[in-house]
């Protein structure tokens, strides 16, 4: 078993950029999601997703575990409240690099 880092939400980039009024379902009912808008730096949104997909991070590895970190301390630099990273223990199944698991052309 690995243990494993992971945020208790979301990832940041696309909880910065999927909030707004027209693709947030109930939006018709007259919610107001204008203040959540105001908060997102539209022109970092690009940068952030440029970060995570910069290198492979299966999880439970070291790339994850840094970018869980990574978007924590991003959160926290944005004074969310509350901002917490946690462990959880879990059975993964890694591919073997020694023996390729692709199949053989006949």
């Amino acid at each position: 078993m690995l243990l494993c880092h992971t945020l208790q939400a979301v990832s940041l980039a696309a909880s910065l950029s999927l909030v707004s009024s027209h693709a947030v379902p109930g939006a018709e009912a007259g919610y107001d999601y204008t203040w959540a808008m105001q908060g997102v730096n539209r022109s970092q949104i690009r940068e952030y997703l440029r970060e995570l997909a910069k290198e492979p991070h299966l999880a439970g590895l070291e790339r994850d575990e840094h970018l869980a970190e990574w978007i924590a301390d991003e959160w926290r630099s944005v004074g969310l409240d509350e901002v917490r990273v946690e462990g959880y223990s879990m059975l993964l199944d890694y591919p073997d690099k020694a023996q390729s698991q692709l199949p053989e052309a006949a």
